[in-house]
């Protein structure tokens, strides 16, 4: 739709479940993931397209802060770069690895106080997911799409 969310994070999703129980379900229309599943907090969002230069795609700039959550968000938003749907992917995917596993490995620098040194571990950190005890058990597909 020509925005980037720039915070996918599970607290962003919310799900609109049936009242019916499972059986009536079966006899109502097949529902779609678009009608249980709802991204909110649309704060941060931005558009990808740059209208003063004839609709092409924003420039890949330094910024000058975080936008969303440290660990949900990509690598190169984690090194200052301005957001596009690529982050949005990769934050969605830490996302499905935290719904699989229960944890990320750099959730364990949350508690690093001083900023600068907390990113840096937690970039280091994704940067090196393909050797960590995480990826043992993860569908190749989610691996594929960090990769690419």
């Amino acid at each position: 739709m020509g925005y980037v969310h720039c915070d996918i994070k599970p607290e962003n999703f919310v799900f609109n479940l049936p009242e019916s129980s499972e059986s009536s379900i079966s006899t109502q229309k097949k529902l779609s993931p678009k009608d249980f599943v709802i991204m909110i907090d649309f704060g941060m969002v931005h558009s990808y397209v740059d209208k003063s230069r004839k609709n092409n795609h924003i420039a890949y700039e330094q910024t000058d802060f975080l936008k969303g959550t440290a660990s949900f968000s990509s690598i190169s938003s984690l090194k200052g770069f301005q957001q596009s749907r690529r982050d949005d992917i990769e934050s969605f995917v830490y996302v499905l690895l935290y719904m699989l596993h229960g944890h990320l490995p750099w959730q364990k620098y949350r508690t690093i106080e001083d900023y600068d040194k907390r990113i840096d571990k937690i970039i280091e950190s994704k940067l090196d997911i393909f050797n960590s005890d995480l990826i043992k058990n993860t569908p190749e597909c989610f691996l594929k799409v960090l990769k690419y």
